[in-house]
């Protein structure tokens, strides 16, 4: 049973004479994870949309659910209702360049869901980009890495193609308290695909040490997050765990700078479970605070946020 994993190990040895980058980072993942394989990416996401539109629990989209009408026409059965395999038929969006593009890089693993990210490069010649990290928004309960390729984000993020800037966009643990995931699962889920791309720049081809980050609403908060503390802070896989890189500035729109006490704006039950103690509590908003982390030395960061947004409040800026 050693043989044919110490031989895949001699074809990874060859570099890109034999495999991709791409082929390769799947076989290391393969390897890390000897028994198990890996779920199609279109599986994963279909698993997204149940987890954040499925209310009964079920496995299921029926039509007294928030999501129906957006998916009913991939009801082919006619049950009236939209299953897994059926969601997994969901046209997925990406930015369309003309330049290269690696789709679907798995970052991770997590016992609730394979974590992909995918990278854009820049459509000029540019040697070791720098590289944006995008966080999407949604409350830290909905949302994926196809947001880079909506309406307003891909008119951005081409300019910054265009300008020589990699960007990478990247899915992250939701929060759902019927799986266990909250909002630390998102933070460091997001730090470790920042530490996967600094482990493999070198196959990337790009410059772990010109690391930028931007994100809007949850994904705001997120990229403070990133942008704020140090590579080995909030540790999490641990093939990652002790990967160097360098931030070196991020932009913000409307997200969530700090969390303590009475600025929680309802949002307690994303951060930590029902039962945890109030000191625990505390411990915790704090821990997940932007402006716990900020200080003269940090990158430069550009905070962008209405002053009549009743979502996210703009004293969330002020904080800063």
């Amino acid at each position: 049973m050693t043989r044919p994993i110490l031989l895949t190990f001699l074809v990874l040895a060859q570099g890109n004479s034999l495999l991709s980058a791409a082929d390769r980072l799947s076989l290391i993942e393969v390897l890390r994870f000897p028994g198990t394989g890996l779920t199609p990416y279109k599986q994963v996401h279909a698993s997204r949309i149940i987890l954040q539109s499925d209310r009964n629990g079920n496995g299921s989209l029926e039509q007294n659910e928030d999501a129906w009408d957006k998916y009913a026409k991939l009801d082919t059965n006619g049950d009236d209702s939209v299953s897994l395999n059926e969601l997994a038929k969901t046209e997925l969006r990406y930015l369309e360049t003309g330049a290269r593009r690696k789709l679907g890089l798995l970052y991770k693993r997590t016992q609730q869901e394979d974590m992909h990210m995918d990278l854009y490069y820049p459509t000029t010649n540019t040697w070791r980009p720098p590289v944006i990290i995008y966080t999407h928004g949604g409350g830290w309960t909905s949302g994926s890495k196809h947001m880079a390729a909506n309406e307003t984000n891909s008119r951005i993020f081409k300019r910054l193609l265009d300008s020589g800037f990699c960007v990478a966009a990247m899915n992250y643990r939701l929060v759902n308290s019927r799986r266990g995931t909250y909002v630390t699962d998102s933070v460091v889920d997001c730090k470790d695909a920042i530490r996967f791309l600094a482990r493999e720049s070198g196959p990337l081809k790009i410059d772990r040490n010109r690391f930028f980050v931007f994100g809007e609403g949850a994904g705001g908060h997120l990229a403070q997050m990133l942008l704020l503390t140090e590579p080995k802070h909030l540790p999490g896989d641990k093939f990652l765990k002790d990967e160097e890189y360098t931030m070196v500035g991020g932009v913000t729109w409307f997200g969530y700078t700090n969390l303590e006490g009475e600025r929680l704006a309802g949002v307690k039950s994303r951060l930590y479970q029902s039962d945890t103690t109030p000191k625990a509590a505390v411990l915790m908003q704090r821990a997940l605070s932007p402006t716990a982390y900020i200080s003269s030395e940090s990158p430069r960061l550009l905070v962008i946020h209405g002053e009549q947004d009743t979502v996210d409040p703009v004293q969330h800026a002020r904080y800063l």
